[in-house]
């Protein structure tokens, strides 16, 4: 499946079914914005970069309205010349088998 020209919004990709939810997506051409309340979360877009990908991070905490509103705020995507398209939580820890296999399902699509 090709994501080229699609960007992805990867919530909590600082680690576990977030940063490899944020890597697969990258491997499939998308450009992936990288959220994490933590700095550390960084790394991943430098991964990305590593494989050829294209990435963003952006730090907020998207539990609060101001890390919501700043981790969609149109400029920050139009910075890089995207347009946003699907929101893919990565904070399903007690589901995080069934959200894989789901998401492989849909990217077979």
């Amino acid at each position: 499946m090709d994501f080229s020209s699609k960007v992805v919004v990867i919530t909590g990709a600082g680690a576990g079914i977030g940063r490899s939810t944020a890597l697969a997506f990258a491997a499939l051409g998308a450009c992936v914005v990288v959220n994490s309340r933590s700095k550390t979360a960084g790394q991943v877009c430098g991964e990305i970069a590593d494989q050829g990908g294209t990435a963003v991070f952006v730090q907020a905490d998207v539990a609060t309205a101001e890390g919501g509103a700043r981790l969609t705020c149109i400029e920050t995507v139009n910075a890089k010349h995207w347009w946003m398209r699907p929101l893919v939580p990565g904070y399903l820890k007690r589901q995080q088998k069934r959200y894989l296999d789901d998401l492989r399902r849909e990217l077979q699509k």
